[in-house]
């Protein structure tokens, strides 16, 4: 499935969101579909998208070295899945200097019924406690036991990791 995206343009393209779907790879070719001297405000949504392969790192990283050359454009990540957030942590540029992550995905498993789930978090709760993750959890989709099971749910990532991006978030913000 190759990658798709939709471009949403608002306030006359000064603030342009793009939705992704499917895989970030050599197919990236978001370059020439924006006017990036006109733009103040990129939205990136990875809700959506599966995968980012090598190649579509290397393409996304010289991307975002564009938008760093634009110094009007401030950006924001929202819904990223945990491989975002670990190319976040892991690859300079992969968050343009003027970007922040609004919202993320937090894999956790259920010891009880041995699935895996996804829990939405908005940075500006910048909780990394485990405990206080667990507790937060309104409720868990396709999970028919919850929340009798919130004793047995575990946040499946190294919160000191993982978390990084927060405190680059702080930092930077």
């Amino acid at each position: 499935m190759a990658m798709t995206f939709k471009i949403n343009s608002q306030n006359d393209g000064k603030v342009v969101e793009i939705i992704f779907a499917g895989i970030l790879d050599e197919s990236f070719a978001l370059e020439g579909e924006l006017e990036l001297a006109e733009i103040d405000h990129l939205i990136f949504d990875f809700q959506r998208l599966r995968y980012i392969n090598s190649t579509g790192i290397k393409f996304w990283v010289g991307f975002m070295a564009n938008v760093n050359a634009h110094t009007n454009i401030h950006s924001t990540f929202k819904n990223c899945p945990k491989f975002i957030i670990d190319q976040i942590n892991s690859i300079i540029g992969f968050l343009p200097k003027r970007g922040e992550v609004e919202s993320y995905f937090i894999p956790v498993f259920c010891e009880r019924c041995e699935k895996s789930f996804r829990i939405h978090q908005f940075s500006k709760d910048e909780t990394t406690d485990e405990n206080e993750i667990i507790d937060s959890i309104q409720s868990l989709e396709d999970c028919q036991v919850f929340p009798k099971c919130r004793d047995q749910l575990v946040v499946d990532v190294a919160p000191d990791s993982f978390f990084r991006f927060l405190k680059a978030n702080e930092t930077e913000g």
